[in-house]
């Protein structure tokens, strides 16, 4: 439990270094591709600033022709109706049904996937005219009229200061969207007629939520657009419209790393993946190297001596954490106990040769995994221990034991071994004493 929290606590460190040096690297990735967007609406701007002048050139020149009523009373029904209910004026029926000449030629001159409507503001009576999406060539059908709202009396006023520059301002719409608006005053014979307005929605250039602000500094407008209002830890890029007006963009390493801080959590994720699996191969490598050195320790010396191709250990062994991790790292193991009668080698005076035999026989049967061990308290049984083998293949095993045993003679005397066995499965958690004592009364029982 300590490895896996100290694990947790350096992956999390570990973590959030990487996930650090990701965004460091590709921070410039992600300010060109913000550049990008910025310059995309600048794009947009120049455009729309052109098509202005465009309008604005032909609705002078339709205004110096000095049309009178029976112009309107020839055109537009709709500009027809405005004028006789006293809404419009000539000059405003000259520039309306101007826009709408140059829409129904060109209809992306005016609209397109940037830019909203093409706005006309009177100044002379002090409204703004401004147009759905005209069906059927039917200009002027959903013309509405506007009183001097906030957003009108913003444009009416900024209208009356225009020269023939154009002015720029940003605006927050009811609907929360944020605009850039161009306007381009329409004068004639220095008298200020009204503006031309067209509004650029910001949220479609730059493809998210964007604070915008206009400051006054060292006698310019500065007009910044930010995908953060955080002041600090910003990159900078300006556009000079002209002499007076800038459009700045601002875009905060603080933003884009609090964007990107689910690299944190995957990289964590990541490290902590390697780091359980490293603790894993190392426990593997701790309980091998456990089982290869442990063993020699508990070999016994007398049955040893007696047959050096096979390994015997003591009875010691069986309360060793060196079994016991044995045991628990297998799901299924199973242990044989072997009792053999010894009353004719004793007879004989060949024992060590009886049990020589027995080890020797036990030996070319199993694995060099496996466990033949001396139950020191009883001088004719041998205990074979199978990690990782079913009962069913312990069987098959004792099987091939027996069979030599009955083929098989030792001494001069030429005698042969009778053993008797009993098989039990060994589940991870078993105490092998236990299971010898119940085994040695089996076998008892067996015997008798």
């Amino acid at each position: 439990m300590k490895r896996i929290s100290l694990a947790i606590l350096a992956s999390i460190g570990l973590g959030l270094i990487l996930g650090a040096l990701h965004i460091s690297f590709a921070t410039n990735s992600i300010i060109s591709d913000k550049v990008y967007r910025f310059n995309n609406f600048i794009s947009v701007f120049d455009a729309s600033r052109e098509k202005l002048n465009i309008v604005s050139k032909n609705i002078l020149s339709n205004l110096a022709q000095d049309k009178d009523g029976a112009f309107i009373r020839d055109n537009n029904k709709d500009l027809k109706d405005l004028y006789v209910k006293g809404k419009i004026n000539i000059v405003d029926a000259t520039i309306l049904q101007t826009i709408s000449d140059l829409y129904d030629n060109n209809p992306r001159l005016i609209n397109e996937e940037y830019n909203k409507e093409l706005n006309y503001l009177s100044v002379v009576n002090g409204t703004l005219f401004y147009r759905i999406k005209p069906t059927n060539y039917l200009t002027f059908k959903n013309s509405i009229q506007c009183e001097l709202s906030d957003y009108c009396a913003l444009l009416y006023y900024n209208s009356k200061l225009s020269s023939v520059t154009y002015n720029y301002d940003i605006l927050e719409d009811p609907s929360g969207s944020t605009n850039f608006t161009i306007s381009r005053p329409i004068i004639k014979d220095g008298v200020n007629l009204g503006s031309l307005i067209l509004d650029i929605p910001v949220s479609n250039i730059f493809n998210q939520h964007t604070f915008m602000n206009k400051e006054y500094y060292n006698g310019k407008n500065v007009y910044s657009f930010s995908s953060s209002d955080l002041p600090i830890l910003q990159y900078q890029g300006d556009f000079y419209i002209d002499t007076k007006n800038i459009i700045r963009i601002k875009i905060s390493y603080v933003d884009i790393w609090v964007s990107h801080s689910y690299l944190f959590v995957q990289y964590s994720a990541l490290v902590f993946f390697i780091l359980f699996l490293l603790l894993k191969k190392i426990e593997l490598n701790r309980l091998t190297r456990n089982i290869v050195a442990g063993k020699e320790s508990f070999y016994d010396t007398e049955f040893n001596k007696l047959c050096d191709d096979v390994a015997v250990y003591s009875y010691e062994i069986t309360e060793s954490r060196h079994l016991e991790d044995v045991i628990k790292a297998n799901a299924e193991n199973s242990l044989i106990l072997v009792k053999y009668d010894l009353e004719e080698a004793k007879q004989r005076n060949v024992v060590p040769m009886a049990h020589a035999h027995m080890v020797a026989i036990i030996g070319s049967f199993i694995r060099a995994s496996d466990y033949l061990i001396r139950n020191s308290n009883s001088d004719n049984e041998l205990i074979i221990l199978l990690p990782k083998c079913s009962t069913e293949n312990a069987v098959k095993v004792l099987n091939k034991v027996l069979f030599r045993l009955g083929d098989d003679m030792y001494s001069e005397h030429e005698l042969k071994l009778r053993a008797s066995r009993i098989i039990s499965n060994i589940q991870s958690s078993a105490n092998i004493d236990s299971i010898v004592s119940i085994a040695q009364d089996e076998i008892s029982k067996l015997v008798n």
